[in-house]
Parts: structure tokens; sequence; C-alpha cells
């Protein structure tokens, strides 16, 4: 029987040419190329387990429905399209231009995995008039960078079985989702990437402002070991080891004082947000698909998420330079 489902952190990437952006939170499990997305998911578990007492109005109150919804796999935790447009310029033989994207992901989330549909429209680009650059060009790049993304949950009798013998997943309830396996399809192949246990890298927007307080209050943070077991583009080779560190970290809700927000993006109304850093031992964690920082904006009261932002820590691969963060907003 699954646990209390929270929707799970997955990444879809796009590629554009010889620059990469990295597309906003809705996720960090993806094989990433370019745009990367993060969104929530996962499965949280009482750690009585799941009982009759856990349907009552307490429960249901902190954790935002009751725990035979959430544990029932055709219950949808989340089914969404977010909306992203990225401006972008680049170089090609000496010819610069200027393009627009825009990025439609949906996304569907049960207790027991997530999955989400990136489509990605090149809305408007700006060539030199010797045509050495098109459009075409561009569609035919971005089309190859398309994904499919599905992320499974860790069960929750494993969950209850650490929370009674590992003090750090001790207390979570509905909070924080566990992810136990991502795979990333596209046309350049199949990512997979496992974790033992279920690495934290969600977080659910059904949960109460009282069950982030007291389940992860201003800090918290959690390990597990990462392994390869399929290289995606730009991953690391299969069989790469490492145990990752992913933080909790409670910020204000307004953009404004949001590092990496573009200027000018739309403001969500969202009354709490976490951003959660993840690391891994002497690796670079962008060669497990997953992202440096990000940034999720939830609104408690109707229960959503509304905005992400992805500060991939990806590198250009021709400047060297860092990739701006890039902001999505839920539609």
């Amino acid at each position: 029987m699954q646990g209390r489902s929270l929707y799970n952190l997955a990444t879809v990437c796009l590629g554009y040419g010889r620059w990469i952006v990295m597309l906003a939170g809705i996720i960090s499990m993806g094989a990433c190329g370019n745009v990367a997305l993060l969104f929530i998911g996962g499965s949280g578990s009482k750690i009585t387990g799941l009982s009759a007492a856990s349907n009552g109005a307490s429960f249901s109150s902190r954790c935002g429905a009751k725990a035979s919804d959430l544990s029932d796999p055709s219950f949808r935790i989340i089914d969404k399209t977010l909306l992203a447009t990225i401006l972008a310029s680049g170089e090609k033989s000496g010819i610069t231009y200027d393009a627009t994207l825009l990025a439609t992901i949906k996304i569907v989330a049960s207790s027991r995995q997530s999955t989400n549909v990136t489509l990605v429209e090149v809305t408007k680009l700006r060539a030199d008039d010797d045509g050495r650059f098109s459009k075409a060009e561009v569609d035919a790049t971005v089309a190859k960078q398309s994904k499919t993304t599905t992320s499974l949950s860790m069960g929750t009798g494993r969950l209850l079985i650490l929370q009674k013998t590992d003090p750090a997943f001790l207390g979570i309830e509905c909070t924080v989702g566990f992810t136990a396996s991502s795979t990333v399809e596209n046309s350049e192949g199949t990512g997979i990437v496992v974790f033992e246990p279920g690495a934290a890298l969600s977080l659910s927007p059904l949960a109460s402002l009282e069950a982030y307080a007291s389940e992860l209050g201003d800090s918290r943070s959690f390990s597990s070991v990462a392994t390869v077991r399929a290289q995606g583009k730009d991953w690391a080779a299969a069989g790469t080891e490492a145990t990752i560190t992913t933080t909790f970290t409670k910020v204000s809700p307004d953009i404004s004082k949001t590092k990496g927000v573009p200027a000018g993006s739309q403001a969500p109304d969202a009354d709490l947000a976490y951003e959660v850093t993840t690391t891994a031992n002497g690796l670079d964690v962008t060669t497990f698909g997953l992202s440096k920082r990000q940034v999720f904006f939830i609104n408690t009261t109707n229960h959503q998420l509304v905005a992400v932002l992805d500060d991939s820590g990806r590198l250009d691969p021709v400047s060297k330079k860092p990739l701006a963060p890039v902001f999505a907003i839920v539609q």
C-alpha cells in the first residue's frame, strides 16, 4: 500500500544549438541536455502507518487530503500544465541570432509515479539575412531534445522502516517525497538513475503551513546513494555512484528576494517557498541528472505549486560560463 503522495521532482531537458538553458523547477531528475524543468511529486508516510485515524480531519488538514485518497494510485495529486518562455541568443559560424522558445510541460502525478511530457516550440527567431542559420535548423535541434520523464516513489513500507532506524527520516508525514528511480527517454536514448534509500527530491503542495513547520522547519537535510544505471546525455557513466545530500531551506516567497529570478517575471501567488540544494560527494551532481539549486513556490491555501526556479549549475559547453537560472510558472 502506498503512503501519502507528493509530486516527484522530475527533469525535462531541451537543447538549443550551442547554448544550453536550464528551465526551472519542476525537476532535477532528467538526462539533462539543455532546458531542465523541475516539479513536485513523491511518496510520504505516517510514522505509525496508514490507519483509520489517518483519514480523520486532523490528518486531512495537515496533508491536504484523506490518507485513503493519497494512497490511491488513481488519485491525481497533480495534473497541471506549466509554461515557460525562454529568451536566448547564440552564435554559429560568426553569425549571432536571437530566439524565443515556448516550453509547454504536462505533468501528471499519483502516489506511485509522476510523468511529464515536454513540447517545445520556437515562437520567434531573428537570424542573419544571409540565411546561414534558419528556423528549420533550430526546430530540428529542439525536437531532438523533447523528453518524457517517469519517476517512481519509494514504497511506504521502506519509509516506515527507515523512520524507526534512521533519525533523518523521523517525523516525515506528508511534506517530503522520496524518489526511488527516474527514467528519462528522448530521441537520443534513455537515462536511468536509482537512489538508495529513496532521495528526498520533492515537496507536496497539498501539505499545510503547519505540516511544513513541524516536518521541515527552517532547514532539514537528507542523504542517499545515487547510482547511474543507464547513461543519459551529459551524465556520468553507468555504474557511477555518489552520496547525494539534499537540503531544504525555508526562504521568502517574494521573488524579488530570490536570486536568479529574471527581471520582469510574473510574481506567483505563493505564501511558502523552499530552496533545495543538492550536492554529491566528490562528483558534480549535474552528472547524475540533478540540479544544484531549485526554489519551489507553493500556495498552501489553494494547495498548489505555483512556480519553480531552476539554477542548474551546468556550464555552457562553448563559453564554459554558468547557465542562467530559468523561472517557470504553473498555468
